[in-house]
């Protein structure tokens, strides 16, 4: 019987081997330093010594592991031989196989490199099994043993993102409020790891300093946040390219890693228009989509088909791309009276820092984000919306951005109705539509709509609601 050429990836896989290692154990060991450098104990004679031979060792296992890992083609599938001691055999059948993604980081490119990401329909938050570097022919030929298509250069539809689109699209991300929080965190932890001498002196300034050069400080903190956000978008939607061919549908994206996505067009779940507060006045916004089963990008829940649209086209954007008509009626509005639970939630976190007042005033001056609290509750309302057609169910909900959700109901998997004890009050439920989605299950929620609407659009009787 004649044996399949066995094939290793290129050898650059030991290099991520020795640094998945090291990531594992890099907190342990900053822990055993800092006891040892303060004298605890039996752990004093830690040394620089100690992770340098750890570092040796994890070369020396990550050598065998790449000596030992092998793989093949067969006639319909692909096998996979691993293992240093215990040798174990994978086979992958080409009928499991749902898609084949690559990426190339800053090595891979150097290097001529891929990763290689094979999902099967089982794959959920990590991928079947991976490949870390292949070279690119490799990694192409791979590709195209599971995916038939793939070989095709002509596309039925291709869409690229202009840069002079992703600079506006990382101009009005929004993500300048993660990006604060971050940095907000990081120079607050940092500051209890600097020296006395350096801390005191940083609040001396802070409480001696002006009132307008606090302000004039907090603007630059905010402009760096901002810069940040922007450079951040940059490098994750770089190079934005999306193409399909018959019903397989491949995205390209980044600068620094290059990544590759490519699932079939059935498996979308839902489409969602997100409309960002800073890109809502301008009438722009993302198209998103959930996937079921799989692994979507792993540093965001739901895939972007398009990162920035003038809103009046997106609709023909979709019906180019998935040849699918959205409905375009407009959606119905919730209960006049369902606005003061909207507005009382927006108040309710506010409870927290006034009960806090009467042990230290300082905790009123949260009072003064009270506002903007409120009219974030007010959009919420005015924004929220259902629309039941005959194949579609589309929400409309805002948490920061506004989000308008279309789902076939043959995708429902189940459909939820719970009542809150206020809420049963004024006849009022929270409506929950479960779907599936790359990291498993995907729920969208419209609070405060009218039980009967909710039990109408749910199918359920009385009895059901929780």
């Amino acid at each position: 019987m004649k044996m399949s050429k066995r094939y290793r990836q290129h050898p650059l896989m030991i290099f991520y081997e020795i640094i998945d290692t090291i990531k594992t154990f890099i907190f342990p060991f900053i822990i055993i330093f800092v006891l040892s450098a303060v004298g605890e104990g039996s752990l004093q004679g830690f040394s620089l010594w100690t992770p340098l031979a750890f570092t040796v060792l994890s070369a020396m296992v990550g050598i065998l592991r790449w000596v030992f890992y092998t793989y093949s083609f067969e006639t319909d599938s692909l096998t996979v031989r691993s293992g240093i001691f215990v040798k174990k055999e994978r086979v992958l059948k080409k009928a499991r196989v749902q898609s084949v993604n690559l990426e190339k980081g800053v090595l891979h490119r150097l290097f001529s490199l891929s990763s290689v990401h094979i999902e099967t329909a089982g794959s959920v938050k990590e991928a079947e099994f991976s490949l870390a570097a292949l070279h690119k022919d490799q990694a192409i030929k791979l590709k195209q043993f599971f995916e038939t298509n793939s070989e095709v250069l002509s596309f039925d539809y291709s869409y690229h993102a202009a840069y002079s689109v992703l600079l506006v699209a990382a101009l009005t991300s929004g993500s300048i409020g993660f990006i604060l929080s971050a940095l907000t965190f990081f120079f607050t932890q940092i500051v209890w790891y600097l020296p006395e001498r350096i801390t005191d002196t940083i609040y001396g300034w802070f409480f001696s300093t002006g009132v307008g050069l606090l302000v004039i400080g907090a603007a630059l903190f905010i402009l760096l946040a901002w810069l940040v956000s922007i450079v951040q978008y940059l490098v994750r939607f770089g190079q934005f390219t999306l193409q399909k061919k018959e019903d397989a549908l491949t995205i390209t994206r980044g600068l620094l890693k290059v990544k590759t996505l490519t699932f079939k067009a059935h498996r979308i779940q839902s489409i969602i228009f997100v409309e960002g507060l800073l890109r809502q006045p301008f009438k722009l916004l993302t198209i998103d989509v959930d996937i079921a089963g799989g692994v979507n990008y792993r540093d965001q829940s739901r895939t972007s088909l398009f990162p920035l649209l003038k809103r009046y086209k997106a609709h023909d954007y979709v019906q180019a791309l998935l040849a699918k008509k959205l409905p375009e009626a407009s959606l119905e509005p919730l209960d006049k009276k369902a606005c003061k639970r909207y507005l009382f939630r927006a108040m309710g976190v506010y409870l927290i820092p006034l009960a806090f007042s009467f042990y230290n005033t300082v905790f009123l001056y949260a009072l003064f984000a009270l506002p903007l609290s409120l009219l974030l509750g007010f959009l919420k309302y005015k924004d929220a919306g259902v629309l039941d057609t005959e194949d579609s169910l589309v929400f409309r909900f805002r948490r920061i951005a506004r989000s308008t959700v279309f789902i076939d109901k043959a995708r429902v998997q189940s459909v939820d109705v719970t009542q809150a004890p206020f809420q049963k009050w004024k006849q009022f439920a929270s409506l929950h539509v479960h779907i599936l989605s790359s990291s498993g299950k995907a729920t969208y929620t419209i609070k405060d709509v009218r039980l009967k609407k909710a039990l109408d659009l749910s199918a359920y009787s009385v009895d059901n609601v929780k």
